[in-house]
């Protein structure tokens, strides 16, 4: 197993991560670091919507000593490698980590039970731009399961009032993000 430790944006707190294959994505580090600098808003529940290795939901334990997250994969080996992270950070007691499909209720975090929802989703439609060969890497970046528009629809039920959706997109998308967020009531604070 190869880890790497990452540094979490804006503190001196670090992790050790096993990526498998995927690589940091920059996107994911910038929205930390923003959701760093609201670390006065004490978030105490969150979801992690498509958590793929564990990256964000590692930090979230990390940045905010009471937070309890529910992260949520549907592939199966990053489920497994966001299981084995969460292990070797000792973050069991912060996290319930499910495998399954975002659409699917069962899997979700409760109706307005979160202060904070993330996501880094696909960016691209599905297949289109760069489509990559490997399986893994081609439903990380591409909408194989489930659109922006699963991503914001659960986020924005899993929110409380006055809660923070954060989440990481493309600027040829922003248009279509901004058009998505209107439609579930999710107003648009920060754009970077």
């Amino acid at each position: 197993m190869t880890l790497n430790r990452i540094r979490i944006p804006g503190t001196d707190e670090t992790i050790a991560i096993e990526q498998k294959g995927l690589p940091v994505n920059q996107e994911a580090l910038l929205l930390l670091d923003y959701l760093n600098r609201l670390s006065q808003s004490g978030f105490s529940q969150a979801a992690d919507l498509g958590c793929g290795s564990g990256l964000m939901t590692l930090a979230l334990c990390k940045m905010f000593d009471e937070i309890h997250v529910t992260a949520l994969e549907i592939q199966e080996q990053l489920y497994q490698v966001a299981a084995n992270n969460i292990e070797l950070n000792n973050l069991s007691p912060q996290v319930t980590l499910l495998h399954g499909d975002l659409r699917d209720k069962q899997f979700r975090p409760e109706d307005n039970s979160c202060d904070l929802v993330v996501s880094n989703p696909p960016f691209r439609k599905n297949m289109t731009g760069r489509v990559s060969p490997d399986k893994l890497l081609r439903s990380a970046n591409h909408e194989l399961n489930g659109t922006l528009e699963d991503f914001i629809r659960v986020g924005s039920i899993a929110l409380q009032h006055k809660g923070v959706l954060g989440l990481t997109m493309i600027p040829e998308r922003l248009s279509e993000l901004l058009t998505l967020m209107s439609k579930y009531h999710v107003e648009a604070y920060a754009l970077k």
